[in-house]
């Protein structure tokens, strides 16, 4: 779609204005009466209808304008009207149509296994069986076609079913020849093998025409073509090229019978694919078919002549009709384009190997370019509907006896002596000036589509045509003028496509061909090119101005990311309203990664990055000041202070980037500071967001003399600039002025603590490059610096902290005061009006309370007005947090745990008295954490601490002397129970601490297993493994402990249950009560704590209780099998295999719960199968036991999501069989039976045939979900 500027488009800000303008605050009656608007429909200026480019198709812009009215979907009118429903967004696209297109790939995976599966029969069992099953597929498969595809619902799975059965006969077919079958022949083997294959092609497209069907007629077509490559070791080129033509010819030939724009697209796409891969070729072996290369540089150009001369033809006929290739673009959302545009596009992928391959003989390469541009200019000129008799005289006419010339020259026939010109250099240079002719007489029908494709088109070929190997300004100096050119065209045009493209390609060539040899995108080897760096300076100093020139005119054009590309429609709509995909913002920040990429020694010079850094920032910086530029300030300064301190680092010269971000500040800071007494606190605070980051990045700066070495990398021409003790000394005064631009602004910023913090910062690098380098100058202002700046930043800090706090304290006494006198008045005339007064902080009281009521119960009557106030004992807590981390030392200097154990839980006894004391006296409750008062669970954190820091001693400790442990235990169990004393809330209370008591020791285990304090590990502790009673009585003490907890916390349930309370924990709550036992416990207390879970996740109705209890039920069996089994002397089962034998009931609990329609149980059922195999497939000793559960759970939970309805299971199906072949892969490489691959494949192809089947016959019904 040609993209125009419009003038309406700046009336609808202007009318959207005046109309919020003159909009009444109050309610105008008039406003409902009928109106006559007349007079406005007659002023009303319509906007023109943007023409479309019928040859380019629906293709959303690169770039749209700042006042350009969008026209996708859902986009709202002039009178507010919308012409269609707008596109849905990448969440519900993909609920709604991700189920057909995971289908879709079902039918492609479908054919690729069956296919395989068939290559598997033909050659891994004998002839004699295998014949006879490849026969019985293919026919099975044809019958499902006759029966399906008359069906709509199933119409593609039966095209599919045939294709696969095609593909097989296909496979026969070689393998009859392989077999030897065909050696009897008396036309030989060979050539009965192609007479089988010919008569399969011809039996192929009787099936489509029976079917009426276009898939089956390509596949027919292009195994015609695949059939012309192997010919080639037959007849050599010729028959290539004759095959070839042959094929295009009869693809386009079933487009035109068949009126098919899908075979016409595919016809053109795949014609110029073959013949560039033939092209381009050295020798290549593909599926066993050798890719002649052509020798013959006349019959090659002939071939692309005949081929290009058809597609062009075929390209006009067909340019409206539909086709697979602009389907596919759409789904993608890259609008719809057109058939011309997309199989045009897609043929010159292949026509650019043609060229690439003789890019050496640069006449030739240019015939070959010239003549698509003329076929194909003249094919759009006439789509776009330019007659033909303008175009004849000089593309239709000509061309044939252009080929004659051609053929004459290169014969021998005759010569031309003109400047040695070959054969093909005097078709490319008569061609161009025919071709150039008929466009400059037609431009008026280019489209801007056209011209920014057609700029990047002609620079790639460029790239690949001029040689580049020595004197790379040429190709620089020949992309300047297409760069620059349509830089112009967009500023003349007014076209946001041109100019993006213009400003921004120009970077993405230097990111591809100006970086490192070693690490660019393409290789040099296959692209030569060699930039001199002097040059690369100057043209990047050039295409800053260049990116300015476009951005003045149209730098608010906006990046337009397709609709639904990807699924990041809201990722892109958020990138597009933040400005961050404006023209302005993508240059400035291309350009700083492009100088990022390119910048090496032999790369850039010092004074080409100077120069370049310099120019980004001044130049954005001064139109950013002027009020022209649409970025964010503090964006801009953060992308260039970064790169600006890594150049720094690597390559010194940080004076140069200091003093360019000094001047770029003070452009920014002209612009912010219009905003320092803005109402709005975004804006206000914009001054003191740059200062701030100004002085950290001067910071970093600043240390970077002192600690770069002085042998680092030097860029070309670095003498031109300072030397290191130079470069410091010119940051310290540098530094001066950055610390003024913060000085001079202080009585007018808000939020002074981070710049503050940023100056002390800055100052203290000062100081710490002016001692490293011994430069007193520079130490001497460091100081002053400090002692000025501080003492001025002091002063105003504190008096205007001591101003905001009166005017805050002044203005809440005020609200409570107008408040309550209020509410006085209200409730006088409340009975008469019936009006109540509701206090909205009240309600935000009220959701306190009730938040609050799950840890602690109430305070008494006044709960809710001052239940959330609450005793902070600061002090006590500070004399918990020293006596803490003194123990800590003393633990962990002296190893002496029990010590410090005690002296913690004897001092923090003390202190949790003394502010129990104090709340009771001001009727105040202390601060809760996690339901436990916030004393106490300081002091039990701080005991795991000193635990911890015991084993973690720097001395010696032992795994069988665990009294420390005991001593926790005992101590967290009396600092918890004392927590309790005087609460009437116990119900509430108890399960707090058991919480943490469990928690705490959880944590401690973990750490301390982490950091080698020599703890018992987690569900691997054997209670025998010493004799020692240290050991022993620690640890089986601790099984009790948990035994004892796990029946206290049922036991508070139960009496819940029985005064009909309401749940107060929740499902997590109960999983992560049950596993933190589990992990601290060595079998009988998880066993007791997950038959717990069980009964109270049933009771509730909880199946995440459940699913989490099944999935670590194995571990919690083999944490007493583990150490039965040692002490025993026997072994019972492995870890892997409980795992097998619950996830089964797992799989058979959820095909019940599906059978008796008990959804609430299927999913956390189903969980349970596909943890524990995964579990299963790690510990597993055998990979194929894990391929097969996989598959048996990738059957299931597909089946039963679509019996269900169930979308995500679908899916975890699908990934389930993604899972399964990527581990069948593994064993195919290690080496698999020919056997169990076979049982592999037929497990997997019918499991695909049933998913399909089910998918295909309720598609409709999984689509309407």
């Amino acid at each position: 779609m040609e993209e125009r500027g419009s003038d309406h488009d700046n009336v609808e800000d202007d009318v959207l204005r005046q109309k919020e303008f003159r909009r009444g605050g109050g309610i105008d009656l008039g406003q409902f009466m009928i109106q006559d608007d007349e007079e406005q429909v007659e002023n009303e200026v319509s906007a023109p209808a943007p023409e479309q480019d019928q040859a380019i198709g629906e293709i959303a812009s690169i770039f749209q304008g700042e006042d350009e009215q969008p026209d996708e979907p859902g986009a709202i009118k002039r009178d507010g009207t919308v012409a269609e429903a707008s596109a849905t967004d990448s969440v519900t696209d993909i609920a709604v149509h991700g189920e057909r297109r995971l289908g879709y790939g079902l039918l492609a995976g479908m054919v690729l296994v069956w296919s395989v599966l068939g290559w598997v029969v033909g050659t891994a069992l004998p002839p004699m069986i295998g014949g006879p099953l490849l026969i019985i597929m293919g026919l099975s498969g044809l019958w499902a076609g006759e029966k399906w595809i008359p069906n709509p619902a199933m119409h593609l799975l039966g095209v599919t079913w045939v294709i696969i059965s095609m593909k097989i006969l296909y496979g026969f077919a070689l393998d009859v020849h392989h077999w030897g079958w065909l050696d009897a022949s008396p036309l030989g083997a060979d050539l009965s093998l192609g007479v089988f294959l010919l008569s399969l092609i011809g039996f192929n497209i009787l099936i489509a025409q029976r079917h009426d069907d276009d898939a089956i007629a390509a596949q027919a077509t292009l195994v015609l073509l695949a059939l012309g490559s192997a010919t080639g070791a037959l007849y050599d080129e010729i028959g290539v090229a004759g095959m070839i033509l042959l094929g295009t010819w009869s693809m386009h030939g079933l487009a035109l019978h068949r009126q098919s724009g899908n075979l016409a697209s595919l016809g053109i796409a795949v014609s110029y694919l073959w013949i560039g891969l033939h092209a381009f070729s050295d020798g290549w072996v593909i599926a066993s078919i050798e890719i002649v290369s052509f020798e013959d540089d006349l019959l090659l150009f002939m071939l692309m002549f005949a081929v290009t001369a058809t597609n062009a033809v075929i390209a006009t006929q067909f340019h409206k009709a539909d086709n697979w290739f602009s389907a596919a673009a759409q789904g993608l959302g890259l609008g719809k384009p057109g058939l011309w545009a997309i199989s045009v596009g897609l043929g010159m992928i292949g026509a650019l190997l043609s060229i690439a391959a003789n890019r050496d003989e640069t006449g030739y390469a240019l015939a070959q370019l010239l003549l698509l541009m003329s076929a194909f200019g003249g094919s759009y000129l006439a789509v776009r509907g330019v007659e033909w008799k303008r175009l004849a005289p000089f593309i239709l006419f000509p061309a044939p006896f252009l080929l004659i010339l051609v053929i004459l020259l290169n014969l021998e026939v005759f010569t031309i002596d003109v400047a040695n010109l070959s054969g093909y250099s005097i078709y490319a240079i008569l061609t161009s000036i025919f071709t150039s002719i008929a466009l400059l007489r037609n431009q008026q029908a280019v489209s801007d589509h056209v011209l920014w494709i057609g700029g990047i088109i002609i620079v790639i070929l460029l790239t690949i045509l001029i040689p580049a190997e020595t004197d790379g300004w040429h190709l620089l100096v020949a992309q300047a003028v297409v760069w620059l050119g349509l830089a112009w065209l967009g500023v003349q045009r007014q076209s946001p496509s041109i100019s993006g493209v213009a400003v921004l390609m120009p970077w993405v060539w230097l990111l591809m061909f100006a970086t490192d040899v070693e690490s660019r995108m393409f290789s040099n080897d296959f692209i030569p090119v060699v930039l001199n760096e002097q040059h690369v300076a100057m043209w990047m100093l050039l295409l800053i101005v260049q990116q300015l020139y476009v951005n003045l005119s149209q730098g608010q054009a906006t990046l337009n990311l397709a609709g639904r590309l990807a699924g990041l429609s809201e990722l892109g709509a958020r990138a597009r309203d933040s400005g961050l995909l404006q023209l302005w913002n993508l240059s400035f920040i291309l350009s700083l990664i492009s100088v990022w990429s390119i910048t090496r020694v032999g790369g850039l010079p010092a004074w080409g990055l100077v120069g370049v850094m310099a120019a980004v920032l001044i130049f954005h910086g001064t139109l950013v000041a002027l009020g022209q530029h649409r970025g964010q300030p503090r964006s801009m300064l953060i992308a260039w202070s970064i790169f600006a301190l890594h150049f720094g680092w690597k390559f010194g010269h940080t004076s140069m980037f200091a003093a360019t971000m000094v001047a770029g500040c003070s452009l920014l800071l002209a612009h912010t500071d219009r905003f320092l007494e803005d109402k709005h606190e975004v804006k206000r605070t914009q001054t003191n967001s740059i200062v701030t980051l100004q002085l950290l990045v001067m910071s970093g700066l600043l240390a970077v003399p002192a600690l770069r070495d002085e042998a680092s990398l030097e860029l070309t021409n670095a003498a031109w600039f300072p030397s290191v003790t130079q470069d410091a000394m010119m940051m310290g005064f540098i530094s001066l002025g950055t610390l003024f631009h913060y000085l001079r602004r202080v009585t007018k910023m808000d939020k002074l603590l981070p710049p503050t913090l940023a100056t002390v910062t800055m100052v203290g690098m000062m100081l710490f490059t002016g001692v490293s380098l011994e430069i007193q100058l520079l130490t001497t202002m460091a100081l002053l610096s400090f002692v000025g700046s501080g003492a001025y930043l002091a002063i105003q800090g504190e008096w205007r902290s001591g101003l905001r706090s009166v005017a805050r304290r002044e203005e809440r006494i005020q609200e409570l005061e107008s408040k309550q006198r209020v509410q006085v008045a209200y409730n006088q005339v409340a009975e008469e009006t019936g009006v109540q007064f509701i206090d909205p902080t009240m309600i935000e009281l009220a959701e306190k309370q009730k938040k609050r009521s799950k840890r602690a119960g109430s305070t008494g009557e006044m709960d809710l007005e001052l239940g959330d106030i609450q005793h902070r004992p600061s002090i006590v807590l500070s004399f918990l947090t020293v006596t803490i981390l003194a123990s800590m030392f003393f633990a962990y200097a002296t190893g002496s745990g029990l010590v410090a154990l005690l002296l913690t839980g004897g001092m923090s006894f003390l202190f949790i008295s003394l502010a129990r004391m104090r709340a009771d006296s001001l009727q105040l409750r202390l601060v809760d954490v996690l339901g436990v008062e916030i004393p106490i669970a300081i002091t039990m954190a701080g005991l795991v601490l000193v635990h911890l820091a015991s084993r973690m001693t720097q001395g010696s400790v032992f795994l069988d002397d665990q009294y420390d442990l005991l001593v926790l235990l005992v101590a967290l169990v009396v600092i918890g129970s004392f927590g309790l004393v005087g609460r009437d809330d116990l119900g509430v209370r108890i399960p707090n601490v058991l919480d943490m008591i469990v928690g705490l020791l959880v944590l401690d285990r973990i750490v301390g297993v982490l950091a080698g304090g020599e703890v018992p590990i987690p569900t691997i502790t054997n209670p025998l493994e010493f004799s020692e009673w240290s050991w022993r009585v620690p640890v089986i003490g601790n099984e009790l402990l948990l035994i004892l907890a796990a029946l206290l916390w049922n036991w508070v349930e139960r009496e819940r249950q029985k005064r009909g309370l309401q749940d107060h924990r929740g499902a997590l709550g109960r999983i992560a009560y049950g596993v933190s036992i589990l992990l601290l416990s060595f079998g009988p207390a998880a066993l007791l704590a997950l038959t717990l879970m069980f009964l109270r996740g049933w009771e509730w109705k909880q199946p995440a209780v459940l699913m989490i209890g099944f999935i670590v039920l194995p571990v919690a069996m083999n944490e007493l099998v583990w150490w039965v089994e040692i002490e025993l002397s026997i072994t019972l089962f492995e870890l892997w295999m409980s795992c097998i034998a619950v996830g089964s009931v797992g799989l058979i609990a959820g095909a019940i719960a599906t059978y008796t329609n008990q959804g609430l149980w299927i999913s956390s059922s189903l969980w349970v199968a596909q943890v524990l195999f995964i579990v299963t497939g790690v510990l597993s000793p055998s990979l194929l036991l894990f391929v097969l559960i996989i598959l048996a759970l990738s059957t299931t939970s597909w089946v039963i999501g679509v019996l269900t309805l169930r979308r995500g299971w679908r899916i975890v199906g699908f990934l389930n069989l993604v899972l399964a072949w990527i581990v069948a892969s593994v064993l195919i490489y290690q080496g698999m039976t020919a056997l169990a691959g076979l049982a592999l494949l037929l497990a997997t192809a019918t499991l695909l045939a049933i998913i399909t089947y089910l998918t295909q016959s309720r598609d409709e019904l999984l689509a309407s979900q």
